[in-house]
C-alpha cells in the first residue's frame, strides 16, 4: 500500500475532507456549510496534492478556473505530481465548460497521455458537491479509486495492455473495440487527433463518438 495513504485523515461517514488551503475559498466554503465538509491540513504531505477525500484512501485535486491560471507548464506539474504521490487511487476533477476549453484540453491533454489517467469533468462547480458523494458512496471494498469498479481493467504490464485499460474506461467503449482502436491508431497519442469519421470507419458510429468526445 502506498506510505502515504497512511498519513491521509480518517474520514467521518458522510462527511467530505477538504485541505485546509481550500476553506477559504468560496467552493471549500460551500462544501464545509452545506454538504457535510471538514477542513483538514497536511503539513507533512507538501509535495503530495490533494483537494478533497471524500472517501478513504481516494485523493481528489480539482483544477478550474478559480484555481488555476490555465498555463500548460503549471497543470502538467500539478498533475504529475499528484500521479506520482497517489498513483491510480488518486480522481482528476477538471471544470469543463465554454469557458475553460483550453484549460480543459491541457488536463486532459496531460492527465491522459502522459500519465495514462482518466479526467472526470464537471461542467460548473456546482456538480462538484454532488460528484463527491457519488464517489463516497460507490466506493468499493475491491480498488482505491471507486471509478475503477465500473469496468474491470486489464493488467498494465506493458504498453498495449496500459492503452486498453485507458480505451475501456470510456463509455460504449468495450474491449473488443478499444483492441481495434489499439490495432489502427498504435498509439494513444495518434487517437486523439483522429477525426471522427476515421474512428467511425475503424470501431463504429457509437464508439467513435464517445472516443472523440473524450479527447475534446
Amino acid at each position: 500500500m502506498n506510505p502515504l495513504m497512511s498519513k491521509l485523515p480518517k474520514v467521518p461517514p458522510g462527511k467530505i475532507i477538504v485541505n485546509k488551503d481550500l476553506s477559504d475559498s468560496s467552493l471549500g466554503k460551500e462544501i464545509i456549510r452545506f454538504h457535510g465538509g471538514v477542513a483538514f491540513s497536511l503539513p507533512s504531505l507538501s509535495g503530495a496534492p490533494v483537494d478533497f477525500i471524500p472517501a478513504q484512501n481516494t485523493p481528489v485535486i480539482v483544477i478550474c478556473s478559480e484555481n488555476s491560471s490555465g498555463a500548460d507548464a503549471e497543470i502538467a506539474a500539478k498533475i504529475k505530481r499528484f500521479k506520482k504521490a497517489w498513483g491510480s487511487a488518486g480522481v482528476i476533477v477538471a471544470e469543463r465548460n465554454c469557458s475553460t476549453t483550453n484549460l480543459y484540453k491541457g488536463v486532459q491533454t496531460c492527465a491522459t497521455l502522459k500519465h495514462d489517467s482518466n479526467v472526470i469533468p464537471v461542467t460548473s462547480l456546482l456538480e462538484l458537491p454532488v460528484l463527491l458523494k457519488d464517489l463516497a458512496q460507490t466506493r468499493s471494498n475491491k480498488h482505491l479509486n471507486p471509478f475503477l469498479t465500473v469496468k474491470s481493467t486489464p493488467n498494465t504490464t506493458d504498453l498495449a495492455s496500459k492503452q486498453l485499460a485507458l480505451l475501456t474506461n470510456i463509455p460504449n467503449v468495450g474491449r473488443k473495440k478499444a483492441q481495434l482502436l489499439v490495432d489502427k491508431f498504435v498509439t494513444i497519442r495518434r487517437l486523439s487527433y483522429a477525426t471522427e469519421e476515421e474512428l467511425t470507419e475503424c470501431a463504429g458510429s457509437a464508439t467513435a463518438k464517445a472516443v472523440y468526445k473524450f479527447f475534446h
